[in-house]
């Protein structure tokens, strides 16, 4: 089954056309690469698959589950990281996991073992207690992932994860994002760094003027 059927996928808002009739296949085990100008509707594609918005017209399928009709099971398969994410400024980094697992509806004798995991993951076993506030844009970037893992999804949504990022954090990030396409993760990743890209991804998918060009 593929991970992404999108058939006539439009979106507009307030009468100004964001995707415009997409239809595309996005192979499950994909990391696929999604490209474009700004303005091109990455981001208005990526949150229509994430069942955050509904579309116009049109509709897609997230593992064979409909975006409109079967948001919640859409919402329990995926881990979408956007491109501007929030943090609870106030808890340390461990802490926000511990929330956000149970916001995820994790058994309660799986939280600790399960933000451990992603912690170590994401290379931040060691600043588990450290404030929010202290970390870095690469650190705060790679808690955000932990975040999207925490519930172990099948599919990555990712809107610019590399965005304001130095090469050293990038570098980690490509690191990372290896590791979970070798781990069987389907991934979809917005990105206009395209020789980074070049080095992951496996499928391409360019967008335009909000259609499919390539």
């Amino acid at each position: 089954m593929p991970a992404i059927v999108a058939e006539g996928l439009r979106r507009e808002f307030d009468g100004n056309v964001a995707l415009d009739g997409l239809s595309l296949e996005i192979p499950t085990g994909a990391v696929c690469a999604l490209v474009g100008p700004n303005g091109a509707g990455k981001t208005t594609f990526l949150r229509l698959v994430a069942a955050l918005l509904e579309p116009t017209s049109g509709g897609a399928r997230v593992f064979g589950r409909d975006i409109r009709s079967e948001a919640r099971q859409v919402h329990a398969s995926l881990g979408f990281l956007p491109d501007f994410f929030g943090l609870y400024e106030e808890l340390s980094a461990a802490d926000c996991l511990r929330y956000f697992a149970r916001a995820y509806k994790l058994p309660e004798t799986r939280v600790e073992s399960r933000v451990e995991e992603v912690l170590e993951l994401v290379q931040l076993g060691k600043h588990g207690g450290d404030s929010i506030p202290s970390l870095s844009r690469g650190m705060r970037q790679r808690l955000g992932m932990a975040r999207t893992l925490l519930h172990d999804p099948a599919l990555l949504l990712l809107d610019e994860p590399a965005s304001g990022l130095d090469p050293a954090a990038r570098h980690e990030l490509q690191r990372l994002l290896r590791a979970l396409a070798a781990a069987g993760k389907t991934i979809v990743v917005s990105s206009h760094i395209l020789t980074e890209l070049e080095e992951y991804c496996s499928h391409v998918v360019m967008l335009e003027g909000g259609k499919l060009v390539f």
